[in-house]
C-alpha cells in the first residue's frame, strides 16, 4: 500500500504538468491553426487558473477581424486583464507561459496593438462620438494625443460648416485647449458681429457695441455708426453725431468735417467766425494760432549758404539758419538739417526737429513723413497721428488715403485707423467716395465702406470719380459705364477721349465720332483719326477740330461746319486769330477764315494777350495780331508766366511783358516761378526775388549785382 502511494506521489506533478500543457498549449495550438472556436473554448476554461496567458489568448482572438468573434472592446478588456494579471503571476507560472509565447513585452505589444486598431477604426469612422469613446476607454494608450487632435479638427470643421456664433462659442467652451481655438475666436467675433448687425442699422450697431464692448469688430461698428449717421454729409448730421455718440472714435473726424465745412476758404475772418460759432471744437487753440499765422506771407531766402524767410518787403523775418527750407503750408515750413527734415512754425521755431528722411507739406492738419523704412504722419506738434508702419501713404482726400503694408494696399483715416483692410494689390486716392483698386490682376471700384461699386473685371478704369461716367478698358478696347454700373457704350471701341462736360470723343473702326453724356450718338463715327487725336480732337466751348480727307476743319455740336476741312493742321479755334497750317507752314486766320498772318512758321501757338509764340527753324519768337514780330525769333524757349514771358537763349534768361517790352535783360543764368507769385532770378551763383507784377526786385542775396 505504501508503495502505491509513493508511486502516485511521484507521478502527480507529471500529471499536473500534462494537464497544464493540455489546456493552454492546446488553446495556443488551436489559435495557431485558426481554430478560433476551440481556442476560445479552451482559453475560457483556463482563465481561472491561468488568467494572464488565457486573457492574452482571448485578446488575440477578439482582435483578429478574420474570425466571427472579432470585438475590439473584448480584445481591450482581455489585453488589459492580461497585463494586470502579469504583475501578480508567480514566477514559475511566468516561466511556463513564456514557453507558449507569453511575456511582459508581448503583452505590452498586444495592449498597444489593440489600442492602435481601435484608434485606426475610430479614425476611419471620424465621428465625435467615436473619438469620445476612444478617449474614455483608451485614455491610457499612446494614441490619445492624436485622437484629441483629430477630434478637435473634426469639431472645428463642424463648427465651420454651421458657421454661426453659437457653433464657434460651443467649440471654444468644449475644446478650450484645441489648436483651432484662436481661429475659432476670430470666427466667433466675426459671426457675432455679422449676425448682430444683419439689418445694418445704427441702432443695431449701437446695441452690438453695448453688448460686446471688447469685440475686435468694435471699430467696424463705430465706423458704420459714423458712416450711417453722417451719410448725407450735412453739417447738422455731423453735429448730431458728435452730441449723440461722444465716445465714438470718429468724433474728431466729425469735428474736422464741421471745421472743413465752415472754413473751406481759410481766411482769418472765416476762422474767427468758426471760433465763435464752435467754441467746443477740440482744436480751437490751433484755430486761434492759425488766425495769427495767416496774416503773414513768408518766403524762403538764402544768405551765406543758410536759409531763412523774408516777407514781401524783403525784410528778414526769420534769419538764415537752416541748410534749406521750403514755402509754408498751413503755417508750417519744411527745413533741412544734416540731410534730415523737420518743420518750423511762422516764428522760425523748430517745432518738429529734423529727424525724417522724407516729408510732405502739411495738408488737412497732418504731414506724411518717412522714418526708419516706414511712412507715418504727424500733426503740427510732432505727435504721431498715423503710426510708422506703412510702406506707402497716398494723398489724403476728405480725410482718407490709401496706404501700403506688407505688399498690399488698404485705406486709413487721418489718425491711421484702418478703414479698409489691406487686401488690394494696388490702390488710388479716394475721390467722391470712390476709389480705384486692383485685385487679382483686375481693376474695380469701391467706396469708403469697402463696398464694391464696380466689380473687378477690367484691365483699367479711368479714376475720374467726380463725374457720373467712367471710362473702362478690357484688353485693347474701351467702353463707357455709369458709376452705378449701367453700360453707356459696350467695351469694343479703339479709343475714348476725356470725360467732361463736352461731348465725348469715340473712335470706332478707325473713325471718329462724338457721344453725348445722355447716352446718345451726337455724331456717329465718320471722321478720320490720327495718332494725336486725343490731344486735339475733343470739344471745347461747343466746337471741335475734325479731319476729313486728310484735312482739318471745325464743327459745332450739330455737326455744322464752322471752319471747312481745308487745312493740314490747325490750333484751337478761339480768340481773334487761330493757327492754321498749309503746305508745311503755319500762319493765322480770323474767324472768317481770312488769312491774316501768312504761312511762314514751323510752329505756331495760340494767341495769349494779343501775343503768339512762333517758331522758325529751331528758334522761337513772338508776333502780335498784325503779324508783326515783337520778339525776334532768336530764342531756344519762351515760357509764359502770368502775363509775362521768360526768354531763354543759348547762354542767358530774360523777361518781357505782354506788350513785348523788356523787363529784365537777357543776362541771367536762370529765371523761374517760385510758386508763391514771384520770380526767382539766379545770377552768378546768387539769388534774388523779382515781383514781376510790380516789376521790381524786393530782395537780393548779398553779392547779387548786375549791370
Amino acid at each position: 500500500m505504501q508503495k502505491k502511494l509513493f508511486i502516485i506521489f511521484l507521478i502527480a506533478p507529471l500529471i499536473g504538468a500534462s494537464l497544464f500543457e493540455s489546456k493552454l498549449e492546446r488553446a495556443f495550438n488551436a489559435l495557431k491553426e485558426y481554430n478560433y472556436f476551440e481556442a476560445k473554448h479552451l482559453f475560457y476554461k483556463a482563465l481561472k487558473k491561468h488568467d494572464c496567458a488565457a486573457s492574452f489568448g482571448l485578446s488575440k482572438i477578439y482582435l483578429n477581424d478574420k474570425n466571427p468573434f472579432h470585438n475590439l472592446d473584448s480584445a481591450r478588456v482581455y489585453a488589459l486583464q492580461s497585463q494586470q494579471s502579469w504583475g501578480i503571476t508567480k514566477l514559475k507560472e511566468k516561466e511556463k507561459v513564456s514557453l507558449l509565447g507569453v511575456d511582459s513585452l508581448l503583452i505590452l505589444h498586444q495592449v498597444d496593438t489593440v489600442a492602435f486598431s481601435a484608434f485606426k477604426n475610430f479614425e476611419k469612422q471620424n465621428t465625435l462620438e467615436g473619438y469620445a469613446y476612444f478617449l474614455d476607454h483608451y485614455a491610457w494608450s499612446n494614441y490619445t494625443e492624436q485622437t484629441i487632435l483629430l477630434r478637435n479638427q473634426l469639431a472645428f470643421e463642424l463648427a465651420q460648416s454651421e458657421n454661426t456664433a453659437k457653433a464657434y462659442k460651443y467649440f471654444i467652451n468644449t475644446y478650450p485647449d484645441a489648436l483651432q481655438v484662436e481661429e475659432a475666436k476670430v470666427l466667433y467675433d466675426q459671426r457675432k458681429f455679422e449676425e448682430s448687425t444683419e439689418v445694418k442699422g445704427i441702432d443695431e450697431y449701437a446695441q452690438f457695441l453695448l453688448e460686446n464692448p471688447n469685440s475686435p469688430y468694435r471699430q467696424q461698428a463705430e465706423d458704420q455708426i459714423f458712416n450711417l449717421a453722417t451719410e448725407s454729409g450735412e453739417l447738422v448730421d455731423y453735429l448730431l453725431f458728435i452730441r449723440k455718440y461722444p465716445k465714438n472714435p470718429h468724433v474728431p473726424e466729425a469735428w474736422y468735417e464741421v471745421y472743413k465745412s465752415q472754413t473751406e476758404v481759410m481766411t482769418p475772418g472765416n476762422l474767427m467766425e468758426f471760433r465763435l460759432d464752435f467754441p467746443m471744437y477740440p482744436e480751437i487753440e490751433t484755430v486761434k494760432t492759425e488766425i495769427v499765422r495767416l496774416q503773414q506771407k513768408l518766403i524762403p531766402a538764402t544768405e551765406f549758404n543758410k536759409w531763412g524767410f523774408i516777407d514781401t518787403t524783403g525784410t528778414w523775418t526769420i534769419v538764415p539758419q537752416f541748410d534749406f527750407c521750403e514755402p509754408y503750408s498751413e503755417g508750417m515750413a519744411v527745413f533741412e538739417e544734416d540731410n534730415l527734415y523737420g518743420f518750423v512754425d511762422l516764428h522760425g521755431k523748430r517745432k518738429i526737429k529734423a529727424e525724417f528722411e522724407e516729408v510732405f507739406n502739411f495738408e488737412q492738419g497732418i504731414s506724411v513723413v518717412f522714418k526708419g523704412d516706414y511712412y507715418g504722419a504727424i500733426n503740427r506738434f510732432g505727435i504721431a497721428k498715423i503710426p510708422f508702419e506703412f510702406d506707402d501713404i497716398g494723398e489724403f482726400v476728405d480725410g482718407i488715403a490709401y496706404a501700403g503694408k506688407n505688399g498690399k494696399y488698404g485705406y486709413i483715416d487721418l489718425t491711421g485707423k484702418v478703414l479698409i483692410p489691406f487686401i488690394y494689390d494696388q490702390a488710388f486716392s479716394m475721390n467722391n467716395n470712390r476709389a480705384l483698386v486692383k485685385q487679382n490682376g483686375k481693376y474695380g471700384i469701391i467706396n469708403k465702406a469697402n463696398q464694391v461699386i464696380q466689380p473687378f473685371g477690367f484691365d483699367w478704369i479711368e479714376p475720374n470719380f467726380t463725374d457720373t461716367i467712367i471710362k473702362v478698358k478690357i484688353g485693347v478696347n474701351f467702353g463707357l459705364f455709369t458709376l452705378t454700373g449701367d453700360t453707356l457704350l459696350p467695351i469694343r471701341y479703339e479709343k475714348i477721349g476725356r470725360i467732361g462736360n463736352e461731348p465725348i470723343l469715340v473712335i470706332d473702326d478707325g473713325k471718329v465720332g462724338y457721344f453725348s453724356r445722355s447716352g446718345q450718338w451726337l455724331i456717329p463715327p465718320k471722321y478720320e483719326t490720327d495718332p494725336f487725336i486725343l490731344d486735339w480732337g475733343e470739344y471745347k466751348d461747343g466746337l471741335v477740330r475734325i479731319k476729313l480727307k486728310g484735312k482739318m476743319g471745325v464743327i459745332d455740336t450739330a455737326d455744322v461746319r464752322v471752319v471747312p476741312a481745308i487745312f493740314e493742321d490747325m490750333g484751337q479755334f478761339e480768340g481773334e486769330l487761330f493757327p492754321i497750317k498749309k503746305r508745311g507752314k503755319w500762319g493765322y486766320a480770323d474767324k472768317d477764315i481770312k488769312l491774316i498772318v501768312k504761312y511762314e512758321y514751323q510752329t505756331a501757338l495760340p494767341f495769349i494777350d494779343s501775343l503768339a509764340r512762333v517758331k522758325s527753324g529751331d528758334k522761337w519768337g513772338m508776333i502780335n495780331l498784325q503779324g508783326e514780330v515783337i520778339v525776334p525769333l532768336n530764342f531756344n524757349k519762351i515760357q509764359q508766366v502770368e502775363g509775362f514771358y521768360i526768354l531763354q537763349n543759348d547762354t542767358a534768361f530774360g523777361l518781357i511783358d505782354r506788350n513785348g517790352i523788356l523787363v529784365l535783360p537777357l543776362v541771367f543764368n536762370r529765371i523761374f516761378h517760385d510758386g508763391q507769385g514771384f520770380l526767382i532770378v539766379l545770377y552768378k551763383g546768387k539769388m534774388a526775388y523779382f515781383d514781376h507784377m510790380r516789376q521790381t526786385f524786393f530782395w537780393k542775396e548779398k553779392g547779387f549785382v548786375f549791370f
